[in-house]
């Protein structure tokens, strides 16, 4: 788990704000004046709003220039995570239309996964960017609709999707979730909890061993409710999760459903055909732009033909010429003794690509593996990226692509961390329509 001790604001200068105290009911106290404020650089002194807490707000200061001009604003925002909760800071222009600076601080995101939401590369991008901005699937804090929603406007593929989460809980539990599609409809959700012996909270529950309350509803039947929900509404809205990671309109249902909601929409992105493409006949090369540490430098080569991938090829080439395939047929580099070999996992996935014509046919996971290639064991974050670098050679048209909002960015999330980046989008959505609100 990535852990950053976020601070409050600091200050020592007391200073009157009568008129946003008495339109918004805040304290402020002067901050000495500093160049960096969370990672984030900033010019002029930060007075910090003393705000009484909500779900999603944990704290407001403004940003004021030499002659006490206000120049913006620093919100800090709770928000829900792939791991649990985690803390970003967002810096707004005054009038909420443009970011300052975007930091990520506490979390429990995946290190090495979800955690690279905290890096400087994907956080730079936000430095200037107009607001608001958008993220296929997150719900705007200012409309109240969302760009898509996760079921109700996507295409689905027939088929059986099975999402786990990383880790097991304190109790030994490991999430999963599996729905099934039929006729491009759900047709079945299961959520379960499993220990590695194979126990299932499901069993426990239907034999009175794990009580949730008296006279409510056991685990299953919650469990069962959210699914019905679910099937019967073909929507991700109709489960009504708030800040809590709780549900606001399936009755009886009491329980934690974060997990959830982050498995169900994992089966959904395996399940989506909605995003076709219009490729450019051609060959296209991807190249990694380092070597690794054995000096490999992992590239793709990929074959167009009548706008459909014929042909997939991922290899790892030293400067010298010496390939990985190469090793691999000849025993040189052996990944198990009776497992495929690095060329025959390679193919492997290759082959995933052409029969999905996606990169999503590889379903790759938080960890960078494959859940669905069967076979597979290597770690695929690299193959995957060089994919969707060629693909975005060839074109990359989506053949349903919808007209761009007329004001805000449009971002996309970082691959294999798609919860945590939807995660950032949605704090500073809700940054953007605090000030919005503030404003007015």
């Amino acid at each position: 788990m990535h852990k950053e001790h976020v601070r409050g604001l600091v200050g020592i200068t007391l200073v009157s704000a009568v008129a946003f105290t008495a339109a918004f009911g805040l304290k402020s106290t002067m901050k000495t004046e500093e160049e960096v404020y969370h990672g984030i650089q900033l010019e002029g002194n930060v007075e910090d709003m003393q705000v009484a807490q909500t779900d999603s707000i944990q704290s407001i200061g403004k940003v004021t220039d030499k002659s006490g001009k206000i120049t913006g604003y620093v919100l800090t925002v709770k928000e829900n995570g792939y791991g649990g909760e985690m803390l970003v800071d967002v810096a707004l222009s005054a009038d909420g239309k443009q970011t300052l600076g975007v930091h990520v601080g506490e979390n429990q995101e995946t290190e090495g996964i979800g955690s690279n939401v905290t890096k400087k590369e994907f956080l730079e991008q936000f430095k200037g960017m107009a607001t608001p901005v958008y993220m296929e699937g997150v719900e705007s804090s200012v409309t109240g609709g969302t760009k898509e929603d996760a079921i109700a406007d996507k295409k689905l593929k027939d088929g059986t999707y099975l999402a786990k989460a990383q880790e097991a809980d304190d109790n030994g539990f490991v999430e999963q979730v599996e729905i099934k599609v039929a006729n491009g409809k759900i047709t079945s959700v299961i959520w379960d909890c499993v220990k590695e012996d194979g126990t299932t909270k499901r069993k426990l529950a239907d034999d009175g061993q794990y009580v949730m309350t008296e006279d409510g509803l056991t685990w299953t039947e919650q469990a069962d409710a959210l699914a019905k929900t679910i099937i019967e509404n073909q929507s991700m809205a109709s489960i009504g999760m708030n800040e809590q990671g709780k549900t606001d309109t399936v009755a009886g249902v009491s329980i934690y459903i974060g997990g959830f909601a982050n498995l169900l929409e994992q089966c959904l992105e395996q399940a989506d055909a909605s995003e076709k493409v219009t490729l450019k006949d051609g060959e296209y090369i991807a190249k990694a732009d380092t070597a690794d540490d054995n000096g490999f430098v992992e590239q793709v080569t990929m074959t167009i033909k009548d706008g459909k991938i014929t042909n997939v090829n991922w290899d790892c080439i030293k400067e010298d010429g010496t390939k990985k395939s190469k090793l691999a047929d000849d025993g040189q580099y052996v990944m198990t003794e009776d497992g495929l070999t690095w060329t025959e996992q390679a193919k492997a996935l290759s082959e995933a690509v052409i029969k999905n014509q996606s990169v999503d046919g590889v379903g790759m996971n938080e960890q960078g593996k494959t859940d669905t290639v069967a076979g597979v064991s290597i770690y695929i974050g690299g193959f995957v990226n060089l994919v969707e670098n060629c693909l975005e050679q060839a074109g990359n048209v989506k053949a349903n692509e919808e007209a761009k909002p007329t004001t805000g960015t449009e971002i996309d999330a970082i691959s294999g961390a798609t919860i945590s980046s939807k995660a950032v989008a949605r704090a500073i959505d809700k940054a953007y329509a605090y000030v919005l609100e503030m404003n007015q």
